[in-house]
C-alpha cells in the first residue's frame, strides 16, 4: 500500500506536541514557520491552490502554494505533497542520467569528428560521412540543452518539496508523527514501485532524527539479504541463456552474414527474459541500497550531539553481523555524514580493520568528499598498508586531492613498486605534477628535487575519451594504454561488425539499413586491428605474468579454461590463438565481463578475496545486443557490485562510431581505467 492514502488519513488524529523524529531538530531540519492554525476550509483552499500551481507554468505561485501548504500542519496535505515530490525525484534522477549520457555521446561524437576531419585532408570521399556526423553532433547538443533545462527546472523545485515536506511534517501532533513514520517505512519497505521506495527512504533521511541511520543501516541489511536471494536464482538462469546463445553463434557462423532463424530468436528471448528479470531486480537492489547509504548518512549528521556516539556505535555492531555488501555501505555512511566528530573513528578504523575491502572502501569514500583534510588519512593508507589494491585506491584518492605532501611519498615509492601499483603511483603523479615520465624512479626524483620548492599542484582535469593510439615502447599497450600489470585479462568483441573497415566511411554508426563499411584497399577490418595490437600486447608480457583471453560475439568463450602463466609456449600459443579469430555473431558485453570475473574468482557478495588478476581490457565496436542483459546502467550496476571489493582496473577501447561512449567511459571512469576511442 502507498504511503499517500495512509497519510491521507492522518487529518483523523488529535492534535498535540510534536514527537522526536519530527518535531525541530539540534541540527539541519527546519522548522515550521509561525501560522495562524487554517481552518477547515482554508486547508482544502490551500492544497486545492498547491494542485492547481502545478498544471501551471508560473514558479512563484508554485512555491508560494507549497508553502502555504506546508504551513498548514493538514496531515491531509502530505499526499499532494508527497505525490509530486516523488514525481518530481523521478524525472530529476532521470534527467540527470539523460545529461550524462547524452554529454559522454556528444563529448565521442566530437571526438570522431575531429578525426574524421583530419583524414579527409587526405581522403575526400568522407565528406558524406562528415557531413552526417556534424548533423548528428548537432542533433546530440540540442537533446542535451534540453536534458540540461529539465535538471534545472526539477533539481531546485525537488529542494523547495524536500524542505516543505519536513516542515509540513514537523509539526504534526504526537499520534499524526507516529502513524507518518510508520506510513513512510512501510513504503520504504514494501512500495511496490521503486521510485516509491526511493522516495521514502529520501524523505527519511532529511528528517533524521535520533536513531533513524540506525534503522536505515537495518534496511539495507534486509536489502543484502534480498539480493543474495535473488543472486542464488540466477546462476541456473545463465547457464540456460548461455546454451542458447552458443547454439546461436554457430548458427550464426553456419548461416553467415550475421543471420539467425526465427525459432532460435524466439527461444532465446524466452529463456534470456526470466533471467532478465533477476538481473533487473538485483539492479534495483543496488539502486536502493545506494539511496539507503545515502539516506543513512544524512540523518546520522542530524543525530543530536549527545546521541552521535551511541548511534555510531550501533551502527559498527550491526555492520559486524551484516552481509558483506550491507557492511561495506556502513563504512560509506560514516564518511558520507561528513561529521568532524567521527574523525578519530575513521582513523582508528583505516588502522584496525581487517578487511582489505573494507579499508579500500573508507579510502574510496573519504577520496569522494574532495575534503583536502583527508589527504593525510590517505597517504597513511598508501605508506602503511600490506594490500597493493589498498595502496592503489589511496594514490588515486591522493590525485583526487589534489594532495601537494603526497608527490614526494610516491615518487619514493616507484622505486619498489611493482605491477599495477607501479602504474597506478605513476598515473597520480602525471595528474599532480602534468610531469609525463615513465615510471623509473631517477628522472621523477630529479625533477621533484629542481622544482618541488615552489611548485603548485595543478587543478585537476577530467580525462573523458582519448585517442587509441598504436603501442609504442617495450612493455604491455593495448591500443595506447599502458600498464606495468603482470595479471591481466583481454576481453574482445569478435561480432560480425569487426569485419568492417576502421575507417568510417558511409556508415559510421553500423545502421543495420544501410550498407555497412567494407575495408577497401589500403584499409583494414577492425578486427584486423584488434587482433594486431593484441598480439603485441601478449607479446609485451614480462615472462611470468598470469593472463588469458576472453572472446566474445554472441556466444563467450576462452582462449584457455584458466588463467594461465606466461611463459614463450603460452606466448606463441596466445598469438597464433588471435590471429586464427573470426568475426560472427552480435556483441554480447554482459556476459563477457561475468565470464572475466568468474576467471579471476572474484565473490559473488562483496567479500575480499584477492582476485587473481588486477587489470581487465575490454575492446568492441558497438553497443551491446546479446546477453542477460543489454542496458547499460544494468550492466554498470553489475560490474559495481562484483567489482566493489576486488577493485579490478577496467581500460575500455571503443572502435567504430556505433560504440556506447556512456557504457565504455563510465566502466573505464568508476573502475579507475582509461577509455580510448578510435
Amino acid at each position: 500500500m502507498s504511503i499517500l492514502p495512509l497519510i491521507a488519513l492522518l487529518a483523523l488524529s488529535p492534535s498535540a506536541a510534536p514527537v522526536p523524529g519530527f518535531g525541530p531538530q539540534p541540527v539541519g531540519l527546519a522548522s515550521s514557520p509561525a501560522a495562524t492554525p487554517a481552518s477547515p476550509s482554508g486547508d482544502e483552499e490551500a492544497r486545492e491552490r498547491f494542485r492547481r500551481s502545478l498544471r501551471g507554468a508560473d514558479r512563484a505561485e508554485r512555491s508560494a502554494a507549497l508553502r502555504q501548504l506546508a504551513a498548514s500542519g493538514d496531515a491531509a496535505a502530505a499526499a499532494p505533497l508527497l505525490r509530486e515530490y516523488e514525481r518530481c525525484g523521478a524525472a530529476w534522477r532521470a534527467a540527470q542520467n539523460e545529461v550524462r549520457r547524452l554529454a559522454m555521446e556528444a563529448e565521442r561524437k566530437e571526438h570522431l569528428l575531429r578525426q574524421l576531419e583530419e583524414r579527409l585532408t587526405r581522403d575526400d570521399s568522407l565528406q558524406s560521412s562528415v557531413n552526417g556526423q556534424r548533423e548528428a553532433l548537432m542533433e546530440l547538443r540540442s537533446e542535451l540543452e534540453k536534458s540540461e533545462q529539465r535538471v534545472e527546472r526539477e533539481g531546485p523545485w525537488r529542494g523547495e518539496l524536500r524542505e516543505q515536506a519536513a516542515v509540513l511534517l514537523s509539526g504534526f501532533s504526537t499520534a499524526k508523527a507516529r502513524t507518518a513514520r510508520k506510513a513512510i517505512w512501510k513504503d520504504a519497505r514494501e512500495a511496490p514501485a521503486s521510485e516509491d521506495r526511493l522516495g521514502a527512504v529520501d524523505l527519511l533521511g532529511r528528517v533524521g532524527g535520533d536513531g533513524t541511520a540506525v534503522e536505515l543501516q537495518e534496511l539495507l541489511d534486509d536489502a543484502a539479504g534480498e539480493r543474495a536471494r535473488l543472486a542464488k536464482r540466477l546462476p541456473k538462469l545463465e547457464v540456460d541463456v548461455r546454451k542458447m546463445e552458443k547454439r546461436m553463434q554457430a548458427e550464426m557462423v553456419r548461416l553467415g552474414g550475421g543471420q539467425i532463424s526465427r525459432a532460435s530468436q524466439e527461444q532465446y528471448e524466452r529463456v534470456r527474459r526470466e533471467a532478465a528479470g533477476v538481473r533487473g531486480a538485483l539492479t534495483d537492489q543496488t539502486v536502493f541500497a545506494e539511496q539507503c547509504t545515502d539516506a543513512a548518512a544524512e540523518a546520522l549528521s542530524l543525530e543530536s550531539p549527545e546521541r552521535l556516539d551511541r548511534a555510531v556505535a550501533s551502527l559498527l555492531r550491526a555492520a559486524k553481523k551484516a552481509g558483506a555488501g550491507a557492511r561495506l555501505r556502513t563504512f560509506s555512511i560514516l564518511v558520507r555524514a561528513r561529521l568532524s566528530a567521527l574523525g578519530e573513528t575513521l582513523v582508528r578504523l583505516l588502522g584496525e580493520e581487517g578487511d582489505p575491502a573494507a579499508r579500500a572502501r573508507l579510502v574510496d569514500e573519504l577520496a569522494a568528499t574532495g575534503n583536502g583534510e583527508h589527504a593525510t588519512l590517505l597517504l597513511g593508507s598508501f605508506q602503511g598498508d600490506d594490500c597493493p589494491q589498498v595502496r592503489s585506491r589511496a594514490a588515486a584518492g591522493l590525485e583526487r586531492l589534489r594532495s601537494r605532501a603526497a608527490i614526494g611519498p610516491l615518487i619514493a615509492a616507484l622505486e619498489v613498486a611493482e605491477g599495477r601499483l607501479r602504474t597506478d603511483i605513476r598515473e597520480a603523479l602525471v595528474s599532480l605534477t602534468g610531469q609525463k615520465f615513465h615510471s623509473a624512479a631517477e628522472p621523477w626524483l630529479r625533477w621533484w628535487q629542481a622544482e618541488g620548492e615552489t611548485f603548485e599542484v595543478p587543478e585537476r582535469q577530467v580525462r573523458g575519451v582519448v585517442d587509441a593510439g598504436a603501442a609504442v615502447g617495450e612493455g604491455l599497450t593495448f591500443f595506447g594504454i599502458r600498464s606495468e600489470s603482470q595479471a591481466v585479462l583481454f576481453i574482445l568483441d569478435v561480432s560480425g561488425s569487426m569485419d568492417f573497415s576502421m575507417v568510417p566511411r558511409g556508415n559510421p554508426t553500423d545502421n543495420p539499413r544501410q550498407p555497412f563499411d567494407r575495408p577497401k584497399e589500403g584499409e583494414i577490418s577492425r578486427l584486423q586491428a584488434a587482433s594486431d595490437d593484441l598480439a603485441r600486447a601478449v607479446r609485451g608480457l614480462a615472462q611470468g605474468a598470469v593472463f588469458n583471453i576472453v572472446l566474445y560475439g554472441s556466444d563467450v568463450w576462452t582462449w584457455q579454461d584458466r588463467i594461465v602463466t606466461l611463459d614463450e609456449d603460452t606466448r606463441l600459443d596466445a598469438v597464433r590463438f588471435i590471429e586464427s579469430v573470426e568475426a560472427a555473431g552480435g556483441t554480447n558485453i554482459y556476459g563477457a565481463l561475468q565470464l572475466a570475473f568468474e576467471l579471476a574468482e572474484v565473490a559473488d557478495d562483496e567479500r575480499w578475496e584477492r582476485p587473481r588478476i588486477d587489470t581487465i581490457f575490454l575492446l568492441t565496436d558497438g553497443r551491446p545486443s546479446m546477453g542477460v542483459t543489454t542496458d547499460a546502467d544494468e550492466i554498470l550496476a553489475f560490474v559495481r557490485e562484483r567489482n566493489a571489493a576486488a577493485g579490478i582496473v577496467i581500460h575500455t577501447i571503443g572502435l567504430s562510431g556505433a560504440q556506447d561512449p556512456y557504457l565504455l567511459r563510465s566502466l573505464a571512469e568508476e573502475n579507475g581505467g582509461t577509455y580510448a576511442a578510435r
